[in-house]
This record gives structure tokens, C-alpha cells and sequence, in this order.
């Protein structure tokens, strides 16, 4: 009786701490690029999210060669987050809410929007990518001719 009684106990905080596991979850990503004549791209991406843990979401961003990023905003259900200059991963929810900014690391960088609450939410971020065409040299190409490449 009593290994029935522990084996009930383990069964029972087992399946408790399997239902109380959470994680946040990414439903879906949608991203439109326009390239402008120069071959710099203007980058819309909508995140459809459902949030129960953490502070911020971040998007990271390694080697960008001679790309930069510029005009990073981003909104969430339609209100405009404030962009700030330092963006700081350890403040607290409460500091990184309703604002966005870059995270500089040693792989590259990171595109860091707060969260204000958690539930289920629908963020928009913008950005231009600065040269994502740029020109190949014409000895580098093939048969001399001018060659314009996207690597991204």
C-alpha cells in the first residue's frame, strides 16, 4: 500500500509540473522585403506571439558584412514603442515596455523590443537594411560582364 501510495504522489506532482511548464510561443512571422534602387531593403515584419515569461523578444542579426540597420521601429497592437539608444537586457519589464533598440554583441546584433504584458499580441517591426545588393567586381564575374548579387 504504501509503494501505490508514493507511486500515486510521483504520478500526481509529475503531471502538475508538466502542466505548468510554459514557454513563450512564436505562431507565425511574416516578412515583406522591398528593395529600392539603390539595393538597400526597407525589411516590414509582423510577429504574431503569445507571451508568459521574459522581458523583452530580440532578433538576432550575425555578420551583416557592410549592411547596417536603420529606422528600426516597432509597435505592438498598433501602439508605436520608443526607440532607445542603450538598449539594456537586464532592466526589467517594466523599463524595456513599450520601447525597442539594438542590442550590440559579439556575433553581431540584436533587433530588442520589450514586452509590456503577457498574453497574446501582434508586434510590427520595421527596418532598412543598408548595400543588401551590391555590385560584384567585373573580374570577379563570370564572362567580364557587371554582376549585381543578394546574399542576405
Amino acid at each position: 500500500m504504501k509503494k501505490i501510495n508514493y507511486l500515486l504522489i510521483t504520478f500526481i506532482l509529475l503531471f502538475t509540473s508538466i502542466t505548468l511548464v510554459s514557454a513563450n510561443e512564436i505562431n507565425r512571422i511574416d516578412v515583406t522585403l522591398t528593395l529600392d534602387e539603390n539595393g538597400n531593403g526597407h525589411i516590414k515584419e509582423v510577429w504574431d506571439v503569445d507571451l508568459d515569461k521574459g522581458t523583452e523578444l530580440y532578433k538576432p542579426m550575425g555578420d551583416m558584412g557592410n549592411s547596417v540597420i536603420t529606422n528600426y521601429t516597432v509597435d505592438m497592437d498598433g501602439m508605436p514603442f520608443t526607440y532607445q539608444n542603450n538598449w539594456d537586457t537586464e532592466r526589467s519589464m517594466n523599463a524595456k515596455a513599450y520601447s525597442n533598440g539594438i542590442n550590440y554583441t559579439d556575433d553581431g546584433i540584436e533587433l530588442c523590443f520589450g514586452m509590456t504584458d503577457y498574453g497574446k499580441h501582434i508586434f510590427t517591426l520595421n527596418y532598412d537594411v543598408s548595400k543588401m545588393i551590391y555590385n560584384v567586381k567585373e573580374n570577379d564575374s563570370e564572362n567580364g560582364k557587371d554582376v549585381q548579387m543578394l546574399y542576405w
